[in-house]
């Protein structure tokens, strides 16, 4: 997930990957599966605002990723940085969720919530209990919730369903 940016060189999506940064967009749609991708934009736009999330974007720009999801912005996740790019115009995109209202119980994403949960900063010096309370806490933004955002339409997607 990222926020679609036209520049002198090219079209780029500002993405949080690794470190926030912009991607040619060709590249940011073949590292996707099957090439596949949906474009969203706001129903109601002012031009002029772009230049404010542009710059404010600029700002993370380098910031690793945040395989943790929170919101202290040392690290970015995706959706995070669409979240924070629009809301320096004041348009809140999606809805923050507790991170145990989503799928947290999948198998998988149990896995990779052991591998990282001693590594999160909120859990030093916690027991494996506290950690796991301040984890399903953790308020979110996530794609999904940005894509079904009633202040956006699609533009294009070449998913089959």
């Amino acid at each position: 997930m990222g926020i679609i940016k036209k520049t002198k060189q090219g079209t780029v999506v500002i993405e949080a990957v690794g470190p926030v940064k912009e991607t040619p967009i060709g590249a940011w749609i073949n590292r996707g599966r099957f090439d596949r991708f949906a474009v969203y934009r706001l129903k109601e736009t002012n031009n002029a605002d772009f230049d404010i999330v542009f710059d404010e974007l600029r700002e993370y720009y380098g910031r690793p990723y945040d395989i943790f999801f929170s919101f202290d912005n040392n690290a970015i996740y995706c959706s995070e940085l669409v979240d924070i790019g629009y809301t320096a115009i004041d348009i809140h995109l999606g809805r923050s969720q507790k991170a145990s209202s989503l799928l947290i119980n999948l198998p998988i994403v149990k896995s990779l919530i052991r591998k990282r949960i001693q590594k999160d900063p909120a859990c030093q010096k916690k027991s494996q209990a506290q950690c796991a309370a301040i984890i399903n806490d953790r308020e979110l933004v996530t794609p999904v919730s940005i894509a079904r955002d009633k202040k956006l339409f699609k533009v294009y997607s070449n998913y089959p369903f």
